[in-house]
């Protein structure tokens, strides 16, 4: 039985859409026209970050809460009522990959 040679195999080109880009898209990423490529550009990252920050500085109470805090807070409110605790276990198996 002949074997296949696998370096004749046509290579795919190794790009990704924008969305799935670690920070600001570079080349190897192109723009993606799919729904969620459009709501991942529509999303201001330095706004977000910024008004997180200005509403965490803004409560001046002795334990207010720093950026990251704020962040989950804000993730929470924004989910009320949403299941995803049974996600949970295997979010945490991919965070530990």
């Amino acid at each position: 039985m002949a074997q296949a040679d696998i370096s004749r195999l046509p290579k795919h080109p190794r790009i990704r859409p924008d969305f799935m880009a670690p920070g600001p898209p570079q080349t190897r990423y192109y723009m993606s026209r799919q729904v969620i490529g459009q709501l991942y550009r529509a999303i201001d990252e330095t706004a977000f970050i910024d008004e997180l920050r200005d509403t965490a500085k803004a409560d001046s109470t002795p334990n207010a809460p720093d950026i990251f805090q704020a962040l989950w807070l804000y993730v929470q409110r924004e989910t009320t009522g949403f299941q995803w605790a049974h996600h949970t276990s295997a979010a945490k198996e991919v965070k530990e990959m």
